[in-house]
């Protein structure tokens, strides 16, 4: 709710434009996992794409490791980032998060998934 004031508020249209905004942002978010996945990428543009998410501090520079780590040589329950695909760099570079604090794993989850497109405009 962005209104201050109760007054002549109309609960059914407000859940009814809250609905649609979830419904626009849903569909954009399975479109751009569905382009991630169909996306595949070489060896190459992955180290480039991954200087692109340091470049442009979307990750912190301390994560470059583990991020190389899980995206070029994933273990058996890394499965999600075997793919050779943008889906793989992107689950590689969530997996990464996991040494930030709470606050800042959130921050760069949403800082991921604008790198990646995958918010509704």
């Amino acid at each position: 709710m962005r209104r201050k004031s109760t007054t002549r508020l109309d609960l059914s249209e407000m859940i009814a434009e809250g609905l649609d905004r979830f419904l626009v942002q849903s569909e954009a978010l399975t479109e751009g996992i569905d382009r991630l996945k169909n996306t595949t990428i070489t060896d190459l543009q992955a180290k480039a794409r991954i200087y692109d998410l340091f470049h442009d501090s979307v990750l912190p520079s301390r994560l470059l490791q583990p991020l190389a780590r899980h995206y070029f040589h994933p273990t058996e329950s890394e499965s999600d980032c075997h793919p050779r695909t943008l889906w793989g760099l992107n689950n590689a570079s969530t997996r990464t998060l996991a040494a930030l604090k709470p606050a800042a794993q959130f921050d760069a989850a949403q800082n991921i998934g604008r790198h990646f497109q995958l918010a509704a405009a």
